[in-house]
């Protein structure tokens, strides 16, 4: 049993940026606090958790027999832009979540992660359509689950 050679670069990368994410999250401290309230870590080691269990499905849905021919380079960098796209929305959310805070830094990680798993749909004005509503939707119950839920005050931001 093989992995393509296509895989071991994306399953590198993907690995990569979640150690990053891990080492930026270790300083935030523990996910709970006394008392068992969770705290500002929460959200990032729940989102490293699933990093690493889609790593390991990816890896494990990789492992597969063929005869030994590689593909070309062209094949090895489509199969990491989405990964790596998904790393440059995850970036820029970031950025815009320090300056303009959560609704707008949601509504553009929302927005931009729907339109690129949609993004080979033949139809794209449904694809925009369907990521329109999702940018508004999961922002609001997010406000709900964090805000209203568990009373954690989400972020405004230096400029909004």
């Amino acid at each position: 049993m093989k992995i393509k050679r296509s895989d071991k670069y994306t399953i590198l990368v993907l690995s990569f940026f979640t150690l990053i994410y891990i080492v930026g999250t270790i300083d935030l401290g523990a996910p709970f606090n006394q008392g068992a309230e969770p705290s500002l870590s929460v959200f990032p080691w729940i989102i490293i958790c699933a990093m690493i269990i889609g790593i390991i499905g990816y890896y494990i849905g990789s492992i597969k027999e063929y005869s030994g021919e590689e593909e070309g380079e062209k094949s090895v960098f489509l199969s990491i832009a989405k990964p790596l796209s998904g790393c440059l929305i995850i970036g820029l959310f970031i950025l815009l979540f320090f300056f303009l805070g959560y609704w707008i830094a949601s509504v553009f990680l929302c927005f931009f992660t729907a339109i690129m798993f949609e993004y080979e749909s033949s139809n794209m004005r449904k694809t925009v359509i369907i990521a329109a509503l999702v940018s508004v939707l999961i922002p609001i119950i997010g406000y709900f689950f964090y805000q209203k839920l568990f009373h954690i005050r989400l972020p405004e931001g230096i400029i909004w």
